[in-house]
């Protein structure tokens, strides 16, 4: 192997589950709810972690979003992971996977399969190849 492993686990705020959900004027979740690391990314985190512990390694944690992502980074962090990165730029608000995989591999120098992908993807929809 030509370097350590780096184990990159992708995590969001959702809106607690346990909590009322209330929608905007313009039909979207309110955010001014109490938000939790989304349980399915607490998955990723324990699957990244068991990963290192197989393999050696590192596990980074990712997030975009506002500042306030920061919690669902630490929240992963006292689970095990050794850093986090969090990207956080209005310009970013809305991005569409392959904006989002793009500034995750800008950030973290990983380029992952998630970037080919979506990639592929957004090529098959501009050249009407799109299977949707």
């Amino acid at each position: 192997m030509t370097g350590a492993l780096k184990i990159v686990v992708t995590v969001k705020q959702v809106p607690d589950p346990n909590s009322t959900l209330t929608l905007e004027a313009d039909n979207t979740l309110s955010r001014e709810k109490e938000v939790v690391l989304d349980p399915g990314d607490e998955c990723g985190v324990e699957e990244g972690l068991q990963l290192k512990e197989a393999h050696g390694g590192e596990v980074i944690l990712v997030s975009m979003g506002p500042e306030r992502a920061k919690d669902a980074i630490r929240k992963g962090l006292s689970m095990g992971a050794d850093r986090g990165i969090l990207i956080t730029d209005p310009q970013l608000a809305g991005a569409d996977a392959l904006i989002t995989a793009l500034a995750v591999s800008r950030d973290t120098g990983v380029v992952a399969d998630s970037v080919a992908a979506a990639l592929r993807a957004r090529l098959r929809h501009l050249h009407g190849n799109d299977p949707r």
